[in-house]
C-alpha cells in the first residue's frame, strides 16, 4: 500500500520550477516599477507646471520653492503655501523621485531626480517655463535651455516640446 504525499524529488522539482519563474519575473517586475516611477515623475512635473501657472495668476510671480506651492501655512492659502499641490510632492519626494523648483532669470526650472539612480529610476528630468521636458540617462541633470533672453543651448535630450500657452 502506497502512502499519500509528495516525494522529496517531486518537491525539489516544484521548488526548482518556482525559482526559475522567479528568476525570470523579478527583472521584468523591477523594470516595470522603474518605468512606472519615471512616468509618474513626468506627470508630477506637469502637475508642478500647472501649479506654477495658477500661482503666477494668483500672486504675480512664480513660486520659488515647492513649499510655496504646497499646503497653506495658516488657515487660508497664500504666497507661502498656496495649496496647489499635495503635501508629499511639496516635501520634494514622490514615487521614487526627488523634486526641486529653482528660480531662474526668466522664470523657473523644475528638476526630478531618482532617489536611488538605477533602482527607482534610470532617467533624470528638467523642465522650465517653456514647458519643454529634457531628460538625461545619467545621474547628472540635463540643462534646460534658457528662454530667448539668454539664448543658451540645451545639454539634455528633449523628449517633449509644447508651445507656451
Amino acid at each position: 500500500m502506497r502512502e499519500r504525499g509528495f516525494t522529496l524529488v517531486e518537491i525539489l522539482i516544484v521548488v526548482t520550477v518556482l525559482l526559475l519563474l522567479l528568476g525570470w519575473a523579478a527583472p521584468r517586475y523591477a523594470a516595470a516599477r522603474v518605468a512606472a516611477n519615471e512616468a509618474a515623475a513626468i506627470r508630477n512635473l506637469r502637475t508642478l507646471h500647472e501649479a506654477q501657472a495658477q500661482y503666477y495668476a494668483e500672486f504675480g510671480r512664480h513660486a520659488r520653492s515647492l513649499e510655496e506651492l504646497g499646503t497653506p501655512k495658516g488657515t487660508l492659502p497664500g504666497p507661502t503655501g498656496a495649496g496647489l499641490i499635495a503635501g508629499d510632492l511639496a516635501r520634494g519626494q514622490k514615487h521614487g523621485y526627488s523634486f526641486e523648483v529653482r528660480e531662474t532669470k526668466s522664470g523657473y526650472e523644475l528638476r526630478a531626480k531618482p532617489l536611488l539612480f538605477g533602482i527607482t529610476g534610470r532617467r533624470t528630468f528638467v523642465s522650465n517655463e517653456t514647458l519643454g521636458l529634457y531628460q538625461s540617462e545619467t545621474e547628472e541633470l540635463p540643462e534646460a535651455p534658457e528662454t530667448e533672453e539668454t539664448g543658451t543651448e540645451s545639454q539634455g535630450r528633449s523628449i517633449e516640446r509644447r508651445a507656451k500657452p
